[in-house]
């Protein structure tokens, strides 16, 4: 991934330095090359029976997506078209190699040597323990157990919903101004940080409600079912790992749990808020809020930067600097357009305040 990465810098770079008409087909070829080689290690291994041979197949069918979506978004999008085409390209050279393998040595000790297809694979795999009791139940039962079981994935795609929901929706900003902002306080702008920080560990916590929830509902939805539905599960879910391994997996959960509580809560506690009096500032990592009035603000930098992005388009963007009497100063993020309407407003407002 990095290697791609490194490429694809210098890819665009070199793309915009080739004439207008040739860059499209520099931008593929460059994007193509790296991914060539670990494509074609993926083509001859397609024949194995393992994980390696299924996600090889896997990866064909996102090569095959990533072309359909360079195509259909246009040029700003060549990239895809670039990954895609490589390694359809790199995967059907590996193929050939394995088809030229099998046909010079068959089905044979040899060629699965020659096609790194270890021993073990031609081997019968022993049936999933879970996947055994559930083939020792009645049919009512066995369906059940899977509509619970698949019921799973849907709660949990529901919780990533509902989690990423308020930060899309940007339903933060509105939960923090009931809290922060009065009838009558004199509050003119009021402005917080935008919510894709949080977006990480509301993940991280709804994975966790999910957890809980599996284990409190799906029981009780499983009904006279309940024992079968709890002895599939444990055998779905048992752990491979050594007690040692699990405490540790424990402790790393825990931690980043706690990292993601902390997270919002310092998030929660974040916010600007300009008033008719001066500027009350609640930074990230501040304890409690600081009031600035209006004769401690020492300077209103407001402009804007020209920037040209990656695909080659210059841009403007909003720049903002306070600057208090004890030092310090605020330098918003202006990159989200939601938060730089405010910001803005904010500013000029200070402005007009200290005549800046």
């Amino acid at each position: 991934m990095l290697a791609v990465y490194v490429v694809a810098q210098v890819g665009l770079r070199f793309a915009k330095q080739a004439p207008a008409h040739q860059r499209g087909f520099w931008l593929i070829a460059l994007m193509a090359l790296p991914v060539l080689p670990a494509a074609f290690v993926y083509g001859r291994n397609s024949a194995r029976r393992d994980g390696l041979g299924k996600l090889s197949r896997a990866f064909v069918v996102g090569a095959v997506v990533c072309v359909l979506l360079g195509g259909f978004l246009g040029r700003q999008w060549l990239i895809f078209e670039g990954l895609g085409t490589g390694f359809l390209l790199g995967y059907a050279l590996g193929w050939l190699v394995r088809n030229k393998a099998h046909k010079n040595y068959g089905d044979t000790l040899e060629a699965d040597q020659y096609l790194n297809i270890v021993r073990s694979e031609r081997t019968h795999a022993s049936e999933h323990p879970a996947a055994a009791f559930l083939n020792s139940q009645d049919v009512p039962t066995r369906r059940l157990l899977r509509i619970l079981s698949i019921s799973e994935v849907f709660i949990m795609l529901g919780a990533f919903a509902l989690a990423l929901w308020p930060v899309f929706a940007d339903k933060f900003d509105v939960l923090l101004r009931a809290l922060y902002v009065r009838s009558g306080d004199g509050t003119r702008v009021f402005v917080t940080l935008d919510p894709i920080v949080v977006a990480f560990a509301l993940i991280l916590l709804s994975i966790i409600v999910c957890g809980l929830a599996f284990e409190r509902l799906l029981p009780f939805l499983a009904g006279s079912k309940r024992d079968a539905w709890l002895e599939y599960y444990r055998l779905l879910h048992r752990q491979q790992h050594s007690p040692l391994a699990a405490r540790i997996g424990k402790a790393i959960v825990c931690a980043m749990v706690c990292a993601a509580i902390l997270t919002l809560v310092l998030y929660a506690d974040t916010y600007t808020k300009v008033t008719d009096e001066g500027i009350v500032l609640n930074r990230f990592w501040g304890l409690g809020a600081r009031f600035y009035p209006w004769n401690e603000v020492t300077g209103v930098e407001v402009g804007r930067k020209p920037y040209t992005c990656s695909e080659g388009h210059r841009h403007v963007q909003l720049t903002v600097k306070i600057t208090f009497a004890d030092g310090t100063d605020w330098v918003p993020d202006t990159t989200n357009p939601r938060r730089a309407g405010r910001i803005e407003s904010a500013a000029r407002y200070a402005a007009a305040k200290t005549e800046f």
